[in-house]
């Protein structure tokens, strides 16, 4: 996609992508309490779905040819954005809520943790890997078309 979107040095845009993870992530634990969990998620998954639905726009329609590097990488990074505002943190901090408080001792907890983390990134990479087949078998426009309704 790097290639596609006029990016020569893909090292320089991954390290521009997980910086921007990072960063977000930090903005995510400072409105977690605040803004709420529910609504964090609801916004993450909107913005996941509609930066998927832009980028297949950009990638899809011959009139938005000439934006579609722009919309390229303006998606990936609204995507990551979207992604590090909830979907990316909240899984992690809603172990300690939801177990019962017979079994919140602190040994107990940080084991769910670890487990509900090692499951949660288990499922990214397994979608990661799950959607590299479906752009090399269907086309990248159609498999974004496809993530976008499925965040919504």
């Amino acid at each position: 996609m790097c290639a596609q979107a006029g990016i020569t040095n893909a090292a320089l845009a991954s390290a521009a992508v997980q910086m921007t993870n990072v960063l977000m992530t930090m903005v995510a634990a400072s409105l977690m309490d605040r803004a709420g969990r529910k609504q964090l998620l609801t916004l993450s998954f909107s913005g996941m779905g509609l930066s998927m639905l832009a980028m297949a726009a950009g990638l899809g329609f011959k009139q938005l040819s000439g934006l579609s590097s722009s919309v390229a990488i303006v998606g990936t990074v609204a995507y990551v954005v979207s992604f590090a505002l909830g979907a990316g943190p909240v899984p992690g901090l809603l172990v300690p809520e939801i177990t019962p408080a017979r079994l919140r001792g602190a040994l107990t907890i940080r084991h769910s943790q670890s487990q509900v983390q090692v499951f949660h990134h288990t499922c990214i990479w397994t979608d990661l890997v799950y959607t590299e087949c479906l752009i090399s078998l269907n086309g990248a426009v159609h498999v974004r078309y496809h993530c976008a309704v499925k965040m919504q």
